[in-house]
């Protein structure tokens, strides 16, 4: 339960990070995993034409909405889960 509640309030922190502060998140995404600095490339070096913009918002989205359901998939066994153990007890 708390693993689906966690999941779904940091997507969902996430997702409004996102529309409402694209460049900062972007930017802290990347400080995080890229502590060293090397994360800006020049627009025409093999990384940027290899995998451009749309392929990193593909992936982004894909993975948004894969995690989502999971995270609501947690919540809802965990409820089930429950319900079944307080009928056990009556």
């Amino acid at each position: 339960n708390i693993s689906g509640k966690a999941t779904v309030i940091f997507l969902s922190a996430l997702l409004f990070l996102a529309l409402t502060s694209f460049n900062f998140l972007f930017t802290v995404f990347h400080q995080i995993f890229f502590p060293q600095g090397n994360w800006m490339f020049a627009t025409d070096s093999l990384i940027i034409t290899t995998f451009p913009t749309p392929f990193f918002t593909s992936i982004a989205i894909k993975i948004f909405l894969l995690t989502l359901p999971i995270g609501i998939l947690f919540i809802l066994v965990s409820i089930h889960l429950e319900h079944d153990r307080k009928r056990e007890r009556h």
